[in-house]
């Protein structure tokens, strides 16, 4: 076996470990391959231990490399005025936003000032257009504003925001307002001004473009020449996209470095040019469209296996495709063990090795050239979507349909725009802005037709039925098992089929993976009913959204928190990012019953997105709707896709099954009301276990309903208003004996909970679980017995904390 390939692996797999927190269980299995080609003589001992030191190796890059904390750290929270230097070019998804990355040098904390500093931020910066397109990387700027710790995941299968930025050496966010920021100075060295210069030239290059590219085409050729951080295309054309697997073309990519590189070759090649003359050029062409897009985990892949081949060239060499590729990919590792965690360098590195492992052996058995071409512009679409669906699915939880013959479709018009569009923009760089004026004007020509066609594709087959189909989110298990079966069904294929136990490995892993798939559809079939009931609390911060999982397999959710609707304001939903990534990865499609108790944001603003990814039964509304954006929203999307609303009623009973209830009370004040007293309230009763949800009703709410309560013993109370001023009392506790409290709250300017709230849970000895402290909150049920569960980040699961009889 190649030494390359082997050492690559061992230092990989060492990562994958520390990562995972796995390192003793991957050391055990790396001795155990080592023993075994050992054994069978396909290493020596002197590679073994080297290999093993690679291992090793991987394990202390990352000890010395990956931290928990920098100089910002320290000072988290705190009103600031940072001095540092922009790493990044800023990001401008929103006109009156930008977000980029800060090197801290210096700064002053509350009052305290610090005069070195080594630290690193995303900076969220508002400000005008006007101003936000100042800032440059490789400016030195002042900022003021807050420092703040980055979320991390606090609900099961949410988005770790604080893992993804420690990953980028980053441990803190810092939030600007208009007019708290100042340029101080240009950048200095040469690095930093090539930098901003290039990025200078790339932005005038655009600014020529848009004269005469509309949108959406100047944003998918902007993508695809510069980068997804060129220019930010319509959420229309990303939807397009997405839905026909074409996303992956907004980005500058390894498939837009080869393209570059592939035409230039064959064109120079052609023209008779001396063959060093090409190779170089076509080094120096990979380099600066390297330096161009911004040098993403795919493009700089490409881009060093590019010039690893170019250099063997040079020297009379020939490269091992294989070999390169997890030679590029430990190179990258010894410099960022991080970037293993990158899903670009997952996705680049993976289909890339599919493409050469698997599509030489089947095209080299076709020997008619016309039959050879059209086989390998099926295939490598065919193989590259094989091997990355269950990367996609594990992050994004879709699969699209018809992304092979959607890529299929645009091959000829991505190696079109990708060359002329980066032709195009090296002759616009001329500083003469007539000349580079007219060179856009002419290659705009040319590839707007082309470009048009191009989403016109994407249309298309987004628009065909079942062309984005949601997925589980696949264990890892399950990977391991699919690309196990996959890799030793390719030597199989590469072979001849003549190795038969690789074959038959492949099989049987595949069985297995089959079984993994179906027996959670099995299951249910075998036994539908168990005995326990669920009930997840959401940590959504000073918001509430809950789901009831039935003993009959039936999902309920209470309030959906805030989410992003027609008319709202809102660039981040939490229903999408907590509630429905939740629906999807566990397989929920469909909720029996969705109450909404009231019309306020924060519990009502994600019903829409909620909607959009499961199917609802019922929905359970508020009878009191008022003129807000979010009941507007709501009722208009209710009646386009007709979904069955009933207002929820006093003592109603909305949902039953064997030995379970869930009971809905309306206070239905008409003298000095408001929506939160107004808020419904609900019961789930199983067996012997109470669960009063007063959403945001307090005791004057209670007061109301209590004579149909018909409940003298609760389990577990849900806090009214996030545990705000006059939502319990000693009689109202005394009344339900509420044993445990749950509070659903987060940072907010209200001062939620309450000093008095908690104080008079002390005094009552009831047992207090807060999301902003406990995280997101599990509770089981079998009728006699409940367990209440918080939810462990670093573990991502939920541990048990309490188990106790109902009473």
């Amino acid at each position: 076996m190649n030494g390359i390939i082997l050492f690559s692996t061992f230092y990989i797999l060492g990562i994958v470990g520390f990562f995972t927190n796995t390192i003793p269980l991957v050391a055990l299995l790396l001795l155990v391959v080592a023993i075994i080609f050992l054994f069978n003589e396909k290493i020596s001992c002197k590679g073994a231990v080297l290999y093993y030191l690679a291992f090793a190796l991987a394990i202390c890059n990352c000890h010395f490399q990956i931290k928990n904390y920098d100089g910002l750290s320290a000072f988290i929270p705190s009103d600031a005025a940072i001095t540092g230097t922009v790493e990044t070019i800023p990001t401008t998804n929103v006109p009156v936003r930008t977000k980029f990355y800060l090197k801290a040098q210096s700064g002053e904390f509350d009052g305290v000032k610090v005069p070195k500093l080594d630290g690193r931020t995303i900076v969220t910066l508002y400000d005008t257009p006007q101003n936000i397109s100042r800032i440059k990387i490789s400016d030195k700027i002042q900022l003021k504003g807050k420092l703040r710790s980055p979320f991390s995941a606090k609900n099961p299968c949410q988005f770790d925001y604080a893992n993804y930025l420690k990953n980028k050496k980053t441990f803190s966010t810092f939030y600007v307002q208009e007019g708290d920021w100042k340029i101080v100075s240009q950048p200095e060295s040469f690095g930093s001004k090539f930098l901003q210069k290039l990025n200078d030239t790339r932005t005038r290059i655009l600014n020529h473009q848009k004269k005469y590219m509309k949108s959406p085409n100047i944003e998918v050729l902007g993508g695809i020449v510069f980068g997804d951080d060129a220019i930010n295309p319509p959420d229309l054309i990303k939807t397009s996209f997405i839905n026909s697997g074409l996303l992956h073309i907004l980005a500058a990519s390894g498939m837009n470095v080869s393209i570059i590189f592939g035409i230039w070759y064959f064109i120079g090649t052609r023209l008779r040019l001396n063959y060093r003359f090409v190779i170089l050029v076509g080094a120096v062409l990979v380099g600066f469209y390297t330096l161009v897009t911004g040098m993403g985990p795919s493009v700089l892949r490409a881009a060093l296996m590019i010039e690893f081949v170019i250099l063997g060239k040079l020297i009379d060499r020939a490269a091992d495709s294989i070999a390169l590729i997890f030679l590029v990919a430990l190179l990258l590792l010894l410099y960022d063990p991080a970037m293993i965690n990158d899903v670009g360098f997952q996705l680049s590195f993976v289909v890339t090795f599919a493409l050469i492992y698997c599509v030489p052996p089947i095209l080299d058995r076709i020997k008619n050239k016309p039959a050879n071409f059209l086989a390998g512009a099926m295939l490598i679409p065919f193989v590259a979507q094989l091997w990355a669906a269950p990367i996609q699915m594990f992050y994004f939880n879709n699969f699209a349909t018809y992304s092979v013959l959607a890529n299929l479709a645009i091959t000829p018009f991505i190696m079109l725009i990708s060359f002329g569009g980066f032709l195009g923009s090296i002759l616009a760089m001329i500083p003469v802005d007539f000349i580079a004026d007219k060179v856009c004007l002419v290659f705009a020509f040319v590839l707007n037709p082309v470009v048009s066609f191009l989403v016109s594709i994407s249309h298309f087959f987004a628009g065909l039925p079942n062309s984005l189909l949601t997925t589980i989110h696949p264990h890892s298990a399950q990977m391991i098992l699919y690309y196990g079966a996959l890799l030793l069904l390719a030597r199989s294929m590469r072979c001849g089929f003549k190795e038969k136990k690789s074959l038959v490995a492949s099989v049987i892993l595949g069985i297995v993976l089959t079984i993994s798939l179906l027996l959670p559809v099995v299951k249910p079939l075998l036994s539908p009913v168990s005995k326990d009931c669920e009930i997840i609390v959401f940590d959504v911060g000073n918001a509430d959204s809950f789901l009831i999982k039935t003993p009959k397999n039936k999902y309920i959710m209470i309030d959906t928190a805030h989410g992003i609707f027609k008319g709202s304001k809102a660039t981040f939903s939490q229903a999408n990012a907590i509630m429905g990534k939740y629906l999807k990865d566990k397989g929920i499609k469909e909720l029996e019953l969705m109450i909404l108790t009231h019309f306020d944001a924060d519990h009502s603003g994600g019903a829409v997105d909620i909607m959009k990814t499961a199917n609802v039964k019922r929905l359970v509304l508020s009878k009191d709707k008022d003129d807000s954006k979010t009941t507007k929203a709501i009722m208009e999307y209710v009646k386009e896709n007709k979904v069955n609303t009933t207002d929820a009623k006093n003592n109603e009973v909305v949902h039953s099954e064997k030995g379970l209830t869930l009971t809905t009370f309306t206070p239905d004040f008409t003298h000095n009301k408001n929506d939160n007293d107004n808020s419904t309230i609900s019961v789930l009763s199983f067996g012997d276990f109470d669960m009063l949800f007063m959403a945001d009703g307090g005791v004057r709410s209670f007061n109301k309903i209590k004579k149909d309560l018909n409940k003298t013993e609760i389990e577990v109370l849900k806090s009214g208003h996030h545990g705000a001023k006059n939502t319990v009392t000693s009689k109202m506790l005394n009344t339900i004996h509420a044993q445990n409290v749950v509070i659903s709250t987060g940072v907010n300017p209200y001062g939620h909970p309450t000093k008095q709230t908690l104080k008079t849970l002390r005094k009552n000895n009831v047992r207090t679980y807060r999301t902003d402290v406990d995280n997101a909150m599990k509770i089981t049920t079998d009728g006699k017995t409940y367990k209440i569960y918080r939810y462990n980040p670093e573990k991502r699961r939920f541990e048990k904390d309490i188990e106790n009889p109902c009473k």
